[in-house]
Order: C-alpha cells, then structure tokens, then sequence
C-alpha cells in the first residue's frame, strides 16, 4: 500500500493503543476512565487489521485509512504525554494533582476525542465488511445476466451443485471457487462469504433466474417471483420478499401493456426511521441509461444511524414505475410493488422492472387506499386496509395481538404504513407512517378543502397548501399572511371543508379572532346548511353566511334558499337577512353553492349595500 501508511504502521497502531493502554491503570480515577475507551479502540483496530491484511485497498480507502490512523496517533500521543506528565511528578506533586483536580479537564477532552475516534474506525471497518459483500453481489448479478444470455455454457454452478456444496462436499465448492475467482471475486472473500454465496445463488435458482431466458419468454414481472409473507430469515435478496399487487380492488381489473421507464421510490422505511429521501438520493446518484439494477447492504453504516439500537432493523421499500409522456407534463403509474428484508441483507433495485399500470378505484371510503402494511417484515396489508374500510380516524396498534402472529421473536418490531389520497383532481398522494412496538399508529381521513373565503376573496388554494401530513389546518386569523382585500375592515373567514367522503363542514370566523383549527376529531361544524338539502337542478345554494351570523347560530330561513337558488341574487343588507350578522361593522354575504353536473363547490361573495349576482354561470 501506499499514501503514507501500511499495513505494518496498522500493526504498530494497534501496539501503541496496547501500550498507552498499560500505563493508564497505575494512574487516577480519570486515567482509569479513558483506558475503558482505550480498550475499545484497540479491539476495533484488530478487526480492521485483520480485515486489510490480505486486502487490494482502493486509493480513496486508503485515503481514507491514513487520515484516521493520523487521528488515533494523535489522540494515543496527548494521552501518554499526559500520563507521563503525571508520572513524573513526585509525592507531594501528585496529591496536589489529585486534589485540585488539574487533568480532570485534559482526560475530560482526551476520553472525547478518544470516543469520536473509535466511532470513525467502527464506521471505516463496517464499511470494509460491506464493501466485500458489495463486491460479491456485483459479480453475481453479471453472472446470472451472462446466464440468463446464454453466456455461460458449461459452468459448474448448478442446483445440485450448490446443495452439495452447502451439504459440505469440498471438492464442488472448490469448482465453485475457481469459477467464481475468474468472475473477480478474491478466493479468500469467497471463503469468508460461503454461506452469503450459496444461499444468494439458490435464491436465484428458487425463483428461476439463474436460466437462460429467450425474449419470448421475458417476464412480464421483476425477475424476482412473489413470496409469501413473512419472508423467511434467510432471504437475501430485497426483490425476493416483493408482496403482491398492493391495491386489489375493481379499479384493477383493466390491466394492460404499458411502457413504464422510471422507477420511482414511494416510501422507505428502516426500523422505526423513514428513509425513503435517503433511499430516492441513493437511486438518483447512481441511475444513469444504461443501469439495470443496483444494490447496498441494509444497516447502520448505509442508514448513517441506529434507530433501534441494540435489535435487528427490518428494511420496508415501496416502489413503482413511472411512465412521463413525450410532453413532459403528464405521468401515469405502475402498480405499487413491495420489498422487505432484515438488516445486514443485501438489497438488489431493479430500475427496468416490468408492471401492470395502477388505477385508483372509482370509490374507496375516505379516500384512503393502503399501498403497504408491515409489521417488521410481514405483509399485513389486508388487515390494516380491513381497519381504515371501517373506522374514521384509524388507530392501529403495533402489537403481535392485533396481527396474530410474532414475525422476529425477541425483537422490537416496527409498524409502517404506506398508503395514498385520492385526491379530488385525480392524483394520489403518498404518505408512510411508522411507530414502535407497543405504539398506536394513526391514519387520518383525507381532508379536502371545497372553497374558502376571506372578506370577498378566494383563498380555497391558500388554504389547501397549508394543510398539515396529519390532515388538520391550523390559521392565526391575528397574522393572515395574505393581501388585505377591504383595508380597515373586519372581514369574514369562511372555509368549507369535508374529512374523506364525509359530511360536508362549514368553519366561519373573522380577522383578529386568534388561532382556528380544522381537525378530524374536531367538532362538527354543521350548522348553518340548508336543511332542505339538494332540490334545485343545475345549481344547489349549500350554505349562506351573513356577516359571522352573530347570534345566529342555525341556517338563514327556507324561503331565503329559494329566493336565492330561483333568482341567483341577492341583497347583502341587514333588512334582506333580517338579523346583523356582524354589529358595527360592515359585512361581507358569502354564498356556497354546488354544481350539480359536476359537483364542485363555489363561493360568491359581496358586500354590505350591493346586489349581486351568486352563481358561476360556467364551470372553468
């Protein structure tokens, strides 16, 4: 090796760590404190020495290797002069020392830098564990793409072969080794990784890639087949716990050819941590034309963190693929695909993978279709999809209770949730939820603001991107953050809102009234509807506000609805309405109505003194 450092410094960085070790246990309490750290660092240097000892480093690892052995030299070098300094003192200067206290703070910073040095070698070794890994995984997806080809006439690796060998017949594993060696794998990485390697290429075989395949016979689904839930412990490869269709209702039945060429990821989850941004940047860097798949090694050094530290992490993806039109402007779906797998497993993303398109179904109760629920790595899709069928606000608990089973016994086990809005315009939007074991996890109903109004102004898209992941709306009606429509007013705030398929709701309040909030377990704002309901073809006055109805609390009269809904206008003064809806001020009338082609909902509004004219006479 090379850059300054090789293999023989490593050696006499981990005997010099033994060594400043040593003279630490004659030395006070906070010496004592510091040779704990040491101990730790020492024995992660072993491991890494034993790891580069017969390893082909690249540049940017040994790099990398130099700058920490510089760090740990440094830190090892302050201590001994520190326990030298200390040693050298006499009698009578040690107890001052102990009395006063002097190292306390140099041991105090020296016991940091030791910590922070250590947590950079676990990094650094970890990421040399799974670098091997990374390296076989590689060789093996160009293997089986040669064999898939018909590249690779003659090879050894067969089924029989790979159950012998697992059985322990030497002589096959030997053929194995030398045909994997001339693939580029380091006969001694095959060697660590023999148990990683067979069950990788029985996998394969398991699901029928490992065979050459005609394009006559290309699948029409990834190449990995569905397996049933919950993969078992052994399962190496991501594609090989894929759960069925996420959606199987009606909306799934027109199922055709699509040309679908972007993978897109919809949620990640890695224990009780969301990581889909991680995992879409970890796609986007290496995607480029020609890329078929790619792979990492599930775990605390790809994640950059230990969301659960001390129990085995469960791995959740959610994936599909996009299909953009010439134009750019338009994108339809494939349907949702799920993977799951246990952390230190290697993960294999397929970007060319063929699937059926997605259609949202034509009704689903509060606009809510569950795209995935695991519970660690068990499908438990149907069930959750069963709850939010039934209950408004769903509330599930994460507990082996409510699924009937213990996938990963002696683990803390995660709940994740993926599942979309069908939102009005057509979309669906995509949304995970995760929570611990023994956690509840919450699903809101979709809340859908129909139209707002703020003293004659249309504020319904203000107000629509405001809203919250958990479906609520929370304004400071003191610090509305919009352009004053009737200055030095008090101007009414009208929303009209519905929670998932739900009855339709009316929030009315005015500028400078303090903190109103929309929420699905918030009350019912009923109140002011025409009771009547839809009777008019074409158009159906919804509700009339006044003002802020003061001392108003139920609907203008009957014949006020009718009045409205034959003529289309109205008087905005307080003889029409036969109350003051907003005393000593001048007001606004805000009139809800319904298209009944269409359904959508509008507010007219105008003001105090005016006539004017309620209904849209065209739809835009």
């Amino acid at each position: 090796m090379s850059f300054g450092i090789s293999v023989s410094d490593f050696f006499a960085l981990s005997q010099y760590a033994w060594t400043v070790y040593k003279s630490c246990r004659d030395a006070p309490e906070e010496f004592k404190a510091v040779s704990e750290e040491l101990a730790s660092m020492r024995a992660v240097l072993k491991g890494i020495e034993e790891v580069i000892k017969d390893a082909d480093l690249s540049p940017d690892k040994i790099i990398d290797l130099s700058n920490i052995s510089q760090e740990c030299t440094s830190v090892l070098s302050d201590l001994e002069n520190l326990v030298r300094r200390y040693s050298s003192l006499g009698t009578s200067s040690r107890r001052t020392w102990d009395r006063l206290k002097w190292g306390k703070e140099d041991t105090k910073e020296i016991r940091a830098r030791l910590v922070s040095a250590t947590t950079i070698l676990t990094a650094f070794n970890s990421s040399l564990l799974h670098l091997s890994q990374n390296i076989i995984l590689e060789t093996l997806q160009q293997l089986m793409i040669e064999v898939q080809a018909g590249k690779k006439e003659g090879s050894v690796i067969s089924t029989t072969n790979i159950t012998l060998a697992e059985d322990g017949d030497d002589n096959i594993w030997h053929d194995i080794v030398k045909e994997l060696g001339d693939a580029g794998i380091p006969e001694d990485v095959i060697e660590e990784n023999r148990e990683f390697i067979t069950t990788w290429i029985k996998k394969a075989f398991d699901d029928g890639n490992w065979c050459e395949q005609s394009i006559a016979s290309k699948p029409s689904t990834p190449m990995m087949t569905p397996m049933t839930s919950p993969p078992p412990s052994d399962a190496l490869l991501a594609r090989s716990s894929i759960s069925g269709l996420a959606y199987r209702g009606p909306g799934l039945l027109d199922v055709h050819d699509q040309d679908f060429d972007t993978f897109e990821v919809v949620s990640a989850t890695y224990g009780v941590s969301d990581v889909t941004e991680k995992i879409r940047q970890f796609c986007t860097t290496h995607l480029n034309p020609n890329t078929r798949s790619r792979s990492f090694i599930v775990g605390n050094v790809f994640f950059g963190k230990d969301p659960l530290c001390g129990f085995v992490k469960a791995f959740v993806l959610v994936w599909r693929m996009r299909s953009t039109s010439c134009e750019g402007r338009h994108s339809e779906h494939s349907v949702t695909k799920t993977l799951r797998t246990r952390e230190s497993h290697p993960v294999l993303i397929d970007y060319k993978a063929v699937l059926p398109p997605f259609f949202p179904p034509s009704t689903s109760k509060n606009r809510i279709i569950i795209l995935d629920a695991s519970y660690f790595t068990m499908d438990v899709t149907a069930t959750v999809a069963a709850i939010v069928d039934n209950i408004k606000l769903t509330r599930i608990a994460a507990t082996n209770d409510m699924f009937d089973a213990d996938p990963a016994p002696g683990q803390v086990k995660q709940l994740s949730v993926t599942y979309g809005y069908c939102m009005p315009e057509g979309r669906l939007s995509c949304q995970v939820r995760i929570v611990r074991e023994g956690q509840l996890l919450t699903i809101p109903p979709l809340l859908i603001i129909q139209a707002a109004n703020w003293g004659g102004v249309d504020i319904t898209d203000t107000l629509r991107a405001q809203i919250t992941p958990d479906q609520t709306l929370q304004l400071d009606t003191k610090l509305v953050q919009l352009p004053d429509p009737w200055y030095g007013v008090l101007k009414t705030l009208s929303i009209m809102y519905q929670y998932g398929d739900g009855r339709l709701q009316l929030l009315v309040s005015h500028d400078g009234s303090g903190i109103v909030s929309i929420d699905p377990e918030g009350p019912m704002r009923t109140q002011y509807f025409n009771p009547a309901g839809p009777r008019h073809e074409g158009m159906d006055v919804l509700a009339v506000i006044w003002g802020v109805m003061y001392e108003h609390p139920k609907p203008v009269s009957a014949s006020q609805f009718d009045a409205i809904a034959t003529k289309g206008e109205i008087s905005c003064t307080n003889e029409w309405f036969g109350f003051d809806g907003l005393p000593n001020w001048q007001k606004t009338c805000q009139v809800f109505f319904q298209h009944g082609s269409s359904g959508k909902i509008y507010c007219s509004a105008g003001r105090e003194g005016t006539k004017f004219r309620c209904f849209i006479d065209s739809e835009a």
